[in-house]
């Protein structure tokens, strides 16, 4: 690589640069090693031009510090140096971007305790993909930024020991200052279980009806975050504490619980696969009772035990989640599962002959207990109400009926209801969906859309 870079001796009008380095090659530590930097001929040294520079394991290499000086957007991936990172950024005084990704292990040891602070007075965009806490609460307390840099945090987590109590109450820190610096308020939220990983996602841009997140990283948003971690724990009905699933919803509510309003939940199957065991209703209650400020609430897979999730606490207290805990809510949009039209007409029946001495208020409050009869005996994740879960088909329409009857008890009243994504057997399943809510309490008005805005 070197030769090849000292073969570059004659002046050349470079506005960008990449460097690609074979991973495995160049990790010496040994920085005076003339393998290792590139020639002060380098270019008949000078590169005014050069703004963008691409380091790709390329970072353990030494450039003449006048190549720096005009970059203005850096990238660093896969393996590098974090000695020499530090090294780079303060030959940089125009830098505008700065992108870092790594989901190799880096030794930040070699950050020496008493290093002085970068200020990167000039950063508008700052994007970090890492694997490793501890290089992120190191970069945070090394890199200045100004309150104005947009920044985007993207962090995949395969080891448990990332769930130390005080290593993870750092980051957690780190997260809630960072936006109260940029003063942004995170919008949105998002938040995906699967059988082996847990995932959480935030922005501060407000997600429009009908709109799924933005991709990544969402450039435009003033400050956003992604959370992939591995995790065993909740599944298969046994509730863990201590596992990421509840990590992150702790997170997400210490983020998001004075701004966020619209949340959007996934409890999917692995790539490839249709398991999804069983995770207690109650595991979800922080989640779902912590952001007061949510005002639409969107099911993708996995909506038929969600939606019952949604209405339940715990196994003892089914209605633990009263309705301090969604005030706001006003729009719900279930975006997977299949509605089924003999289900609505079978309790359609059932209201038009209700028992003897029932109004109507006694006759939805029958109906959610009757909803929230336990299959088998217990109310708990998948199992709950088998006729939902035929042949591999996640019927929505009793989970759909128990969430919407089960907040209107708390005072909340649904007004907007979007179907985009689910399936009906028949064409006028949703409009006796609608006749159904009206019967059960006249004047609710609930608008029932099944085209995506």
């Amino acid at each position: 690589m070197i030769l090849i870079l000292t073969s570059l001796d004659a002046p050349i009008p470079l506005d960008s640069l990449t460097v690609r380095v074979q991973d495995g090659y160049a990790r010496s530590n040994d920085y005076n090693d003339p393998a290792l930097i590139v020639p002060q001929s380098f270019l008949a040294g000078s590169a005014p031009q050069l703004r963008d520079l691409h380091l790709y394991s390329s970072l353990h290499l030494t450039f003449p510090s006048w190549t720096l000086r005009s970059v203005a957007n850096l990238t660093v991936s896969r393996s590098f140096s974090a000695t020499r990172l530090l090294a780079v950024l303060r030959e940089m005084p125009q830098l505008e971007a700065l992108t870092i990704s790594t989901i190799q292990p880096i030794n930040i040891l070699l950050f020496n305790h008493n290093t002085e602070p970068i200020h990167l007075d000039n950063l508008n965009l700052f994007v970090l993909e890492l694997g490793s806490l501890p290089l992120f609460t190191a970069l945070s307390d090394l890199l200045l930024l100004p309150k104005t840099a947009r920044r985007h945090y993207k962090f995949t987590l395969h080891d448990d020991s990332y769930f130390d109590y005080v290593l993870w109450d750092r980051f957690s820190t780190v997260l809630q200052t960072t936006a109260t610096i940029a003063s942004a308020g995170f919008q949105a939220m998002q938040f995906r279980r699967q059988p082996r990983s847990s995932c959480i996602r935030a922005w501060t841009t407000p997600v429009e009806s009908g709109l799924g997140p933005p991709s990544w990283p969402p450039l435009d948003d003033v400050f956003s975050i992604s959370i992939h971690c591995t995790d065993y724990g909740c599944v298969y009905r046994q509730h863990v504490s201590y596992s990421a699933f509840h990590r992150l919803q702790d997170l997400g509510v210490a983020l998001g619980c004075d701004t966020v309003e619209t949340l959007a939940v996934e409890y999917g199957a692995e790539p490839g696969g249709s398991d999804r065991p069983e995770i207690p209703h109650g595991c979800w209650s922080t989640l779902f009772g912590g952001l007061p400020r949510v005002h639409t609430l969107r099911f993708g897979e996995g909506a038929t035990d969600l939606l019952v999730s949604a209405s339940c606490g715990t196994d003892a207290s089914p209605t633990t989640l009263k309705a301090l805990c969604l005030p706001h809510l006003r729009r719900v949009e279930v975006t997977r599962g299949t509605l089924r039209l003999d289900t609505l007409w079978g309790w359609i029946h059932y209201v038009f002959a209700p028992p003897a001495g029932m109004d109507y208020a006694d006759v939805r409050k029958h109906i959610l207990a009757l909803l929230m009869e336990p299959c088998g005996g217990w109310i708990d994740a998948g199992c709950w109400r088998c006729a939902e879960h035929i042949g591999g088909t996640q019927y929505v329409t009793e989970s759909l009926l128990m969430f919407l009857l089960h907040w209107r008890s708390q005072g909340i009243w649904v007004s907007e209801l979007e179907l985009a994504g689910c399936e009906w057997d028949e064409p006028e399943t949703l409009e006796l969906l609608e006749k159904l809510l009206r019967m059960l309490e006249p004047g609710w008005d609930v608008i029932v859309d099944a085209v995506s805005v």
